[in-house]
């Protein structure tokens, strides 16, 4: 048997909350039978759910809610971890030290997904973020997964957050997502 990677439903809810308001806005995006019942059902925040279907979904929210751009991408990983990391997650945040926040990435990681490999070189002021693991990892996904690096500084305390996407499997099958991320403290 094929082994499924995983996500957590911390990270399916939201995706799954704009799909349910589009249907209530009467649109009615294509979606695979996996994604429909996804989005049917009760998303509970410590279960587990299959990532291809995820992805869909968070496809989906990429290409009507945010334009499918560059951006727009960023912007949903900022807002996913100001949801992912309120409430139960809080403690993966050091108000006030973006470099503690960044070097718990790996753990963060291991919480929220059950593959691929995060490992982050930090300095007082920027970090190398990198995620192997994750071959089929389109672009649009890895400008996600920055702008949730950022989001984390942000909620760190860290102000005028940068990320630049410096590789990624999308580019070759054996290369991780590499971003390097700057802030400002203080």
């Amino acid at each position: 048997m094929a082994f499924v990677r995983r996500v957590k439903g911390t990270d399916v809810a939201g995706p799954v909350r704009l799909l349910r308001k589009m249907r209530q806005r009467g649109e009615h995006p294509a979606l695979s039978a996996d994604a429909a019942a996804l989005v049917a059902q009760r998303i509970l925040p410590a279960s587990w759910y299959p990532m291809e279907t995820f992805r869909e979904l968070l496809g989906v929210v990429h290409r009507q809610w945010f334009d499918g751009n560059d951006r727009g991408a960023l912007e949903i990983g900022r807002i996913g971890a100001k949801e992912t990391l309120a409430g139960l997650q809080a403690p993966y945040v050091a108000d006030g030290d973006p470099v503690r926040t960044l070097a718990a990435l790996e753990r963060i990681w291991r919480a929220h997904y059950d593959f691929g490999r995060v490992w982050t070189e930090i300095e007082p002021t920027a970090a190398m973020f990198r995620l192997a693991g994750y071959p089929d990892m389109p672009r649009w996904h890895g400008l996600i997964i920055a702008g949730w690096v950022v989001g984390a500084i942000e909620m760190a305390g860290g102000r005028d957050v940068r990320i630049e996407l410096r590789g990624g499997p999308w580019l070759a099958p054996d290369e991780p997502l590499a971003a390097y991320v700057t802030w400002v403290t203080g």
